[in-house]
């Protein structure tokens, strides 16, 4: 009944259509089954034709895989070696939202990036989020970032900010395990701060000391524990140091030139008797009986 009625509900067009197709018998069903069959064979067996056809760097390709974009791949990749991955994913924030997260880990690298891409605004945001980054526990990490990006002007501003923070918390970043790796410029460069009395000349020699030994390289030339460790000493002021530990510590190092100690001791007993020029220069106003007497 339904089969009937099938023909009235189609509209003339289709029930041309339907009505002209012959009727299939078992024999040509069969036909049609075995060439969709041979069908399904020639495209499983495909690939190697067209890996014959094509050449081995470029084969070809049936056209409907090329223009499936779930196939397509990318054959060429940008590497930004400039700005880290978490800095450059920052930067993308700010620009394609308005706002980005500033840590103490990419203060740094976010203010150079914004100077290269020319983003003001970003760069002075960073300028001022830097002076709430800058904590005794932060300063190395940064100023590792700092020698980093020293050609671009925005890092050259943080030095100076930077420092500026070492002359007042000296003393904790001298005793800090951080400060021990930081590279051989960074620490000539907190070392010839003027750090004034608030840091004990002691305390500015041990922390040479333990940053020469951890960084030195004797198979190296210059790179040995003496060659590091007498530049940044050279503006210790000797005769601020305890007798007993320029005795037991700073003669035995072998770092300072025994003049200057002895010198050094000599103005203890009598200031008078040594000119004091600046930190170490050292030179014997008249003869006294602690240097007679060598």
């Amino acid at each position: 009944m339904f089969k009937e009625a099938l023909p009235q509900m189609m509209s003339p067009v289709v029930r041309k259509r339907v009505t002209s197709q012959p009727a299939m018998s078992p024999q040509s069903c069969r036909k049609t089954k075995s060439k969709l069959t041979g069908i399904g064979r020639r495209k499983k067996n495909a690939t190697p034709d067209l890996a014959r056809s094509g050449s081995p760097e470029n084969p070809r390709v049936p056209f409907s895989f090329q223009e499936d974009p779930r196939h397509l791949q990318i054959r060429e990749q940008y590497v930004i070696e400039s700005f880290s991955e978490e800095v450059f994913s920052e930067m993308l924030n700010y620009l394609l939202a308005g706002s980005c997260a500033i840590q103490p880990s990419t203060v740094v690298g976010l203010a150079c990036a914004a100077e290269c891409y020319e983003v003001e605004e970003l760069k002075q945001a960073c300028f001022e989020r830097l002076l709430e980054c800058l904590t005794t526990s932060t300063i190395c990490g940064i100023l590792s970032q700092l020698e980093k990006y020293l050609s671009y002007s925005a890092a050259k501003t943080m030095v100076v900010q930077s420092l500026e923070f070492v002359d007042s918390h000296a003393a904790d970043i001298l005793c800090s395990p951080d400060f021990l790796r930081l590279s051989e410029h960074m620490v000539h460069l907190v070392m010839h701060r003027d750090m004034g009395t608030e840091v004990p000349e002691l305390v500015k020699v041990n922390a040479a000391f333990a940053w020469g030994k951890l960084n030195a390289k004797p198979e190296r030339e210059g790179q040995d524990f003496r060659s590091l460790v007498t530049p940044l000493v050279k503006q210790v002021r000797l005769h601020l140091i305890d007798p007993q530990d320029i005795m037991k510590i700073l003669a035995p190092s072998g770092i300072f030139d025994p003049e200057k100690l002895m010198a050094a001791l000599a103005y203890q007993v009598d200031p008078q008797s040594v000119e004091v020029d600046d930190f170490t220069m050292f030179r014997p106003r008249k003869k006294s009986t602690v240097l007679s007497s060598r």
